[in-house]
């Protein structure tokens, strides 16, 4: 496994980790950073994909009317 393998599985573990519910605090000691503000990042994915399946939800409800 390459540096850039583990930097993507850390980001798609903390991404994950986030989605499940889990606290940012802790998805921050997980990863091992030393402000939570580095851990937002993932966070703000979370929002992104969030955004995206709503979206993608009303198009699909607003085609079926």
């Amino acid at each position: 496994m390459g540096a850039c393998d583990l930097i993507e599985f850390q980001h798609s573990a903390a991404t994950l980790a986030l989605a499940a519910g889990h606290d940012r605090m802790e998805v921050r000691d997980m990863l091992g950073h030393t402000k939570v503000a580095t851990t937002e990042r993932y966070a703000h994915i979370l929002a992104e994909i969030r955004k995206w399946i709503a979206e993608s939800m009303e198009r699909l409800l607003s085609s079926a009317r």
